[in-house]
């Protein structure tokens, strides 16, 4: 452990912190997808209005999924005696919640703290794939449309949240790495961190319908990586938990 930091981890907290991060942020995506589909409902335009109930089709489906996330959130934050959540129900009670989420454990587990770390690492990685899903929302959407509305800023600005976040993932990969047999998390990172730099070549341009395959494919890779590296991860630190 680096000097600096203070307080012994128990084992099983790294397991249910970092699930409890991953869990608690992975739903970002559909509330984030919920609420650009009802920023065309404002436009009064029945054309578009079509396509989006068209494209976002799924999205009800979509929801079974994160309500499970987000139960498993709330029943790890009982494991850390954070009882007063209730399961949010729209993008606007969504993002509130999470932000009381993420304060109550930042209150108990500060930065001076290696738990710390768990918490942030893995609410991080799904940050990320809720960035680099929207990269793929946005794209559709560009197509979809064509031309009635320009995601170009969309775009861009979800590669450059993309590379913030691998970046922001640096200092907490070295750390968790530093413990005994936990290597998974800065292997992760150094991958990531590798293949983050595929984004180069989409920014700062117009991008053609090449490059917009191109770009959807690079972000599958990514998120081949991420799920990986999670399922690395997670298995990791439950294996120690056990011993």
């Amino acid at each position: 452990m680096l000097k600096g930091l203070k307080g012994e981890i128990m084992i099983s907290q790294r397991f249910n912190l970092f699930y409890a991060g991953y869990t608690a942020s992975l739903p970002s995506l559909f509330f984030s997808k919920q609420k650009i589909k009802e920023s065309f409902h404002s436009l009064d335009n029945s054309k578009v209005d079509a396509s989006m109930n068209s494209y976002f089709s799924d999205l009800e489906d979509e929801k079974v999924e994160y309500l499970t996330h987000l139960t498993s959130a709330l029943s790890l934050a009982k494991t850390f005696e954070f009882e007063d959540f209730d399961i949010p129900n729209s993008s606007a009670d969504y993002f509130k919640w999470f932000d009381e989420y993420v304060h109550v454990f930042e209150d108990k587990f500060p930065m001076g703290r290696m738990e710390h770390y768990y918490f942030l690492y893995a609410r991080k990685l799904a940050e990320l794939v809720k960035d680099l899903e929207l990269i793929k929302t946005y794209i559709d959407l560009q197509i979809l449309l064509k031309g009635e509305f320009d995601y170009s800023k969309n775009i861009e600005n979800s590669i450059l949240d993309s590379e913030y976040i691998v970046f922001k993932l640096m200092a907490p990969a070295a750390l968790l790495s530093g413990e005994p047999r936990q290597g998974c998390f800065n292997n992760l990172y150094m991958q990531l961190a590798s293949e983050i730099g595929r984004f180069k070549d989409f920014k700062n341009k117009e991008l053609s319908p090449v490059d917009l395959i191109n770009l959807k494919q690079t972000v599958d890779d990514l998120k081949v990586i991420i799920i990986n590296g999670f399922k690395k991860c997670i298995d990791t630190l439950n294996k120690l938990s056990e011993e």
